[in-house]
């Protein structure tokens, strides 16, 4: 299955009538007006779904997920060259998202239902100008209330898999808001990058290739993460979670 969205324009969608969506979307506009610095925002968006628990607010939205085996878009705004999402994603038992990068997106993804073998990286420095060396930050199986969060400078490029089960993850992510980027802001449009990670290139890193669509879905698309053991360490095995403060 092709999950990668590429930078593609999708169309707003009216945002559900719900204090936790609300709340999401307040938050946004704050970090948007220069209220918050990017990581105050990711805790407040972290301390909003601790407030609000999505695994019982968003019951009805994850059944509709599991029933069709679609995503569940909650809310979507395009503002021109930001834009900011709020949805339910739908992982098939065995599916995989290649690991791959994003361009100035900061997002949170609580797991929900099921388990994904997940990892993460931190991008470190470019080593050419389609690849860049990588550190891995996490490498372990997410359980429900498993987080996941990205911003520009940390833990930008993941990689995950649903296990034996399909799962449910809330994505909320926003994309265009931050201002210091590891590509030049206007030169890279917003959306993934999908990377080959599995080359180690020394002193405990890995080289993260740019590589097509194609490509990735081929080599990456169908295999269990476990297919591809890390060449060096993770930092962490013990997954972050919305119920550890």
């Amino acid at each position: 299955m092709n999950n990668s969205r590429m930078g593609r324009a999708l169309q707003d969608v009216p945002a559900a009538d719900l204090p936790l969506v609300a709340a999401l979307l307040a938050a946004t506009d704050a970090f948007g007006a220069g209220e918050m610095e990017v990581l105050e925002f990711q805790a407040h968006i972290l301390d909003i779904l601790r407030a609000d628990p999505p695994e019982v607010t968003l019951a009805r939205w994850i059944a509709r997920a599991l029933e069709s085996g679609q995503d569940q878009v909650l809310s979507r705004r395009d503002h021109g060259t930001r834009d900011d999402t709020i949805q339910m994603i739908h992982v098939a038992p065995g599916e995989v998202h290649p690991c791959h990068c994003h361009h100035n997106v900061t997002s949170t993804q609580v797991l929900l239902t099921g388990a994904l073998h997940a990892r993460e990286f931190d991008r470190v420095a470019h080593a050419a100008p389609d690849a860049m060396h990588l550190r891995l930050v996490f490498d372990g199986v997410l359980a429900p209330g498993d987080i996941l969060q990205a911003r520009d400078g940390a833990r930008n490029a993941h990689w995950f898999a649903a296990l034996d089960a399909p799962a449910t993850i809330l994505n909320f992510n926003i994309r265009g808001y931050e201002s210091d980027t590891f590509y030049p802001l206007e030169t890279r449009p917003l959306g993934r990058r999908l990377l080959d990670a599995t080359t180690e290139t020394g002193e405990g890193l890995l080289l993260g290739r740019v590589i097509g669509v194609e490509e990735a879905y081929a080599r990456f698309g169908r295999t269990p993460l476990s297919a591809f053991p890390m060449p060096v360490p993770a930092m962490e095995s013990r997954a972050r979670s919305l119920r550890k403060v």
